[in-house]
């Protein structure tokens, strides 16, 4: 008989632990016992044990009455605990514990007055158990969501930073501010924070500046919502939603221009919204050094501070960053108390320069320094990584044809290996689009870059594989760094002439910080700042390093508001009356730009937003928008309609004359040059913003110069161009070629100057925007009973959603969602709808009625897969398909 092992005992030992740890009330005794972190372990008695187990249990002791006698609750209580503490379950758990070393038992036993003490083997235990479990001690809202959210994300416990917001806050009333590093888990604080509001019946919105953060929040947290029973709606204007369903929802996820236009225009929805999270409040730090006409109306934080201060107007604002600078005022300005912890973990980081024939990467400090001898300082960066080719890296650059160019040496120089398989799923429909197989070619070899550019489907499916560190080489421009966090070791980020984003030590840790706290954590990590050529910030690399690696933070600064911000408030406030008086609303619209950011940090900026007011009314009264009554002004019916519609106010103005002498005969490209006349078109790439004459005079802006408007001019050409193209159903690739040519006949080269260039994700985009806009004019017509000309704009919307020429679009077609399994939907291409209408089956009832024929053998269904002219398996897929649409529209009635 072999001689028993050390192990053997070793698991005997365990297993006999494990043993008493199964007796009912042993883990909550020893939680009971336990203390406080830094606290001194206590004595405990046995009265004591029952009131904390049954505090554990969701019963905690009720506060003495006031009476003399026992309130109903203290008598309730009182039975309670005699009933548990006279059972003997709990004396023999105890015991148990006691034999096993966990805890310590002092004075007698049978004692009344005995008390018990963990142990450390007890605490190391109860340690072990709550890394497994997570604590059960949950007598705590914010925990008990905690709970629900770490099971849903299978993580076993919260980060540092998240267990110390647990520990410090409790029930959170006022506004707070959380700041907290990139990947340290701001998001699940957010959503503790509002599952504990869903639970009381409260309604919640979630801000972010961007569509990417959107995605990834619903992907992560929406099918949790959706399971306990709580309504999401997603607000950007990539999906089509109605009122109906913003006033219904629980929970709005939605960007700052779809949020704000909702607030400007006090849709029905924003009303009763309790509680806000604003992701990313530091855009409300300006990105624009001086205003010219080329950038009016493109600075993100005068969007940014005109929503937070209607926010907080009626609701809880909580806000989530990383740090920045002068943080007290942006407490004051919100009332809000600040939550910072102090764990806090730093990459390493370097200074990149080539110094004649040789590349020199020097740390912050400055205490190593490394000389290689390399033609670009990337390679060297690459060759100081250690195990580069088994790392994950990002290189960050400043325009979209960098990256690839980059990207593609990278694929000759650092091939990774990658399963094809991968790559399809990448691709997925967008295969063969011009875009979609130049980024084939790279992730062949294992490398990709990104950008706006690609599809969006394409850029998630690309980002969620980044996550999975499947693709572990990146080079990519600064839309990366849009909120989400990915497990890389190095990030190195290329300055040249073209990267203007990154000028402030806030925005380096933004880019810095997509290592993400967690992996940071696990594996540490680097950032190189590559300084190339000198830019119109820095002129040497020392200058770089002082303001990204050793300045203090900058305070946040957001711009003065603009023109088209303040024109769409002023009609926002004479939209509640029918008749008002300037001074009035002027009292009003400043009342409320007083309390924003802007007007706290200058002393100036009330009689600036005054004299703009004053501009912007003498301008409406000249327009005849707001004509004078006995009583006062008042809203014309064709503004009040633009108004109630969401247009904006200032461009509806200039340009009502040609929207009103429209005709639904027209063709469809006098319609494209309306939308493209509008702010949100125009502000899609490549940018075609022309400021009005009164925007330039609000602003104290000088006429726009020649130069700019020549570029706006072959810009405009080339939306028109993909517009056009795309309400033709022209391919993809054949429209983008199109905008090409259009764009390189002004350009000295072969491709297009800076910011011309248009790809399928833009094109997906500007496409987006003009279907949105499209139904604004729509419900402008119908306000106005002009019912024809609604219906024109409602096709047009259909076309700018699926593509396609009028005649498809005033069909039922576009509405009938094919199910190919159960788990695979998805609507008609408009290459089938297309081959249905030419065969003849022009509605969604076509396809279930043409092909009856009492006397023809066989079924209508496979009569009708052998016409349509589509795949015979997919046709038999859209017969029951229409089938399924007819039976739902029957029953709604």
């Amino acid at each position: 008989m072999p001689e028993p092992r050390e192990d053997d005992y070793v698991y005997d030992d365990l297993r006999s632990h494990l043993k008493v740890l199964g007796n009912r009330y042993s883990i909550e005794i020893l939680e009971v016992l336990s203390p406080s972190e830094g606290a001194i372990v206590p004595e405990v008695g046995w009265d004591e044990i029952v009131e904390g187990i049954l505090q554990l249990m969701g019963y905690p002791k009720p506060p003495p009455s006031k009476r003399d006698s026992r309130s109903q609750k203290e008598a309730e209580y009182e039975k309670r605990r005699r009933r548990f503490a006279s059972g003997g379950t709990l004396y023999e758990s105890m015991n148990k514990l006691v034999k096993a070393g966990f805890v310590q038992a002092i004075g007698a036993r049978g004692k009344k007055q005995r008390s018990f003490m963990i142990t450390h083997e007890g605490r190391l235990v109860l340690s072990a158990l709550r890394s497994m479990l997570g604590p059960s001690a949950v007598d705590t809202e914010f925990q008990r969501a905690a709970k629900v959210l770490l099971k849903h994300k299978n993580f076993i416990r919260p980060l540092p930073a998240q267990q110390k917001f647990l520990q410090e806050i409790g029930d959170i009333s006022e506004n707070l501010i959380i700041q907290m590093p990139p990947g340290s888990g701001k998001t699940f604080l957010a959503m503790i924070i509002i599952l504990t509001r869903l639970q009381r019946g409260s309604r919640a919105l979630y801000v972010t500046p961007y569509i990417s953060i959107n995605r990834q929040v619903l992907n992560e947290y929406g099918d949790l919502f959706e399971e306990l029973g709580y309504s999401v709606v997603r607000l950007d204007g990539t999906t089509t939603v109605a009122d109906e369903e913003l006033e219904q929802a629980d929970l709005i996820v939605g960007i700052y221009e779809s949020i704000l236009s909702s607030y400007l225009q006090k849709a029905g929805w924003t009303e009763k919204i309790e509680l806000v999270i604003v992701d990313e409040i530091t855009q409300l730090d300006s990105g624009v050094d001086t205003l010219r006409p080329s950038n009016l109306g493109s600075d993100r934080s005068v969007k940014a501070d005109m929503l937070v201060t209607l926010l907080k107007q009626s609701s809880q604002i909580i806000t989530l960053s990383s740090r920045f600078g002068d943080t007290d005022s942006v407490a004051k300005w919100l009332n809000a108390r600040v939550f910072r912890p102090s764990v806090r973990l730093c990459p390493d980081e370097y200074i990149v320069e080539k110094i004649g024939e040789t590349v020199e990467i020097q740390s912050r400090d400055g205490t190593h320094i490394e000389e290689i001898q390399r033609e670009y300082p990337l390679e060297a960066v690459i060759d100081h990584i250690d195990d580069a080719q088994n790392k994950s890296i990002l290189v960050v650059v400043g325009y979209r044809y960098k990256a690839e160019q980059i990207a593609r040496a990278a694929a000759r120089r650092w091939q990774r290996p990658l399963d094809g398989s991968i790559t399809d799923h990448i691709l997925g429909s967008s295969k063969g689009l011009p875009l979609a197989e130049r980024l084939k070619e790279v992730l062949q070899a294992g490398i990709a870059f990104h950008h706006a550019g690609l599809d969006s489907g394409v850029r998630g499916r690309l980002e969620d594989e980044i996550r999975r560190n499947n693709i572990r080489f990146v080079v990519s421009t600064t839309g990366i760094t849009a909120g989400t966090s990915f497990p890389f070791d190095a990030v190195v980020i290329l300055f040249d002439r073209s990267m203007g984003f990154l000028v402030t030590r806030s925005r380096y840790l933004q880019i810095a910080g997509r290592i993400g706290e967690y992996y940071l954590a696990q594996r540490g990590g680097s950032v190189y700042l590559v300084f190339e050529s000198p830019t119109r910030q820095f002129k040497s690399a020392d200058q770089l390093a002082k303001t990204l690696l050793h300045e203090p933070l900058r305070p946040l600064e957001p711009g003065p508001i603009d023109p088209s911000i303040m024109a769409n408030l002023i009609i926002r406030q004479a939209l509640k009356q029918r008749t008002f008086k300037a001074s009035k609303i002027k009292k009003e619209v400043l009342s409320i730009l007083q309390k924003s950011y802007r007007t706290s940090k200058d002393g100036d900026y009330e009689r600036y937003i005054s004299n703009m007011f004053d501009s912007l009314v003498e301008w409406f009264e000249n327009r005849n928008c707001v004509p004078g009554t006995k009583s006062g002004a008042k809203l014309s019916k064709n503004m009040r309609a633009a108004a109630d519609s969401r247009l904006d106010s200032i461009h509806y103005v200039e340009h009502e004359n040609e929207i009103n002498s429209l005709k639904d005969d027209r063709d469809t490209d006098a319609f494209l040059e309306i939308l493209l006349k509008f702010p949100l078109p125009q502000s899609a790439r490549p940018r075609t913003y022309l400021p009005t004459q009164i925007e330039l005079k609000c602003a104290g802006l000088d006429e726009v110069e020649d130069w700019y408007k020549e570029l706006v001019a072959r810009r405009h050409r080339i939306k028109q161009t993909v517009l056009n193209g795309w309400t033709k159903e022209e391919s993809v690739p054949q429209i983008l070629e199109e905008a090409l040519q259009v764009a390189t006949e002004a350009s000295s080269s072969d491709r297009p100057s800076g910011g011309s260039d248009i790809e399928e994700g833009d094109l997906m985009a500007l496409a987006d925007i003009c279907k949105s806009l499209s139904r604004e004019f729509q419900s402008y017509q119908q306000k106005l009973a002009n019912l024809p000309l609604a219906k024109r704009f409602e096709i047009l919307s259909l076309q700018m959603e699926y593509g396609l020429r009028p005649d498809i679009a005033a069909t039922t077609l576009p509405n009938l969602v094919v199910h190919l399994s159960e788990k695979d939907e998805r609507p008609l291409s408009r290459k089938e709808m297309r081959t249905l209408y030419d065969n003849g089956y022009r509605s969604i009832s076509d396809i279930l009625k043409k092909d009856v024929d009492a006397s023809k053998k066989g079924l209508a269904r496979n009569r009708f897969a052998k016409n349509c002219g589509l795949d015979f398996q997919l046709a038999k897929q859209v017969y029951k398909s229409a089938l399924r649409y007819v039976r739902q529209q029957m029953q709604k009635g």
